[in-house]
């Protein structure tokens, strides 16, 4: 795991060098990031990461992008792990909506 978080936190350096403002490739090495967190159950870490990867994505995939709603369940599970299962059950529910109105269907 530890040599997961060194390649994403490089690839995040790197990333925010070469697009500086809102661009995929950094909201995706955000998610990454937040899920090597997420796996050492270092929640507190994890939260940010993919709060700020998942308003990324929206601002520049769009709301009903398949990556979107990835990062949104990725969000969810980490709120189960840690307990917070009310606030996990909204985003799963948010998910569940979004996938309905877009149509999209994957696991």
């Amino acid at each position: 795991m530890m040599a997961q978080k060194k390649l994403y936190e490089r690839a995040l350096k790197i990333n925010r060098n070469i697009f500086k403002d809102d661009h995929p490739e950094i909201a995706e090495n955000l998610n990454g990031l937040a899920q090597v967190y997420k796996a050492q159950q270092s929640y507190r870490k994890a939260e940010p990461l993919y709060l700020q990867a998942i308003a990324m994505s929206e601002r520049t995939l769009g709301e009903c992008h398949p990556h979107v709603i990835n990062r949104y369940k990725n969000y969810a599970d980490m709120l189960e792990r840690a307990g917070n299962v009310q606030e996990a059950q909204t985003i799963w529910q948010k998910v569940e909506a979004l996938k309905k109105r877009h149509q999209i269907e994957f696991a």
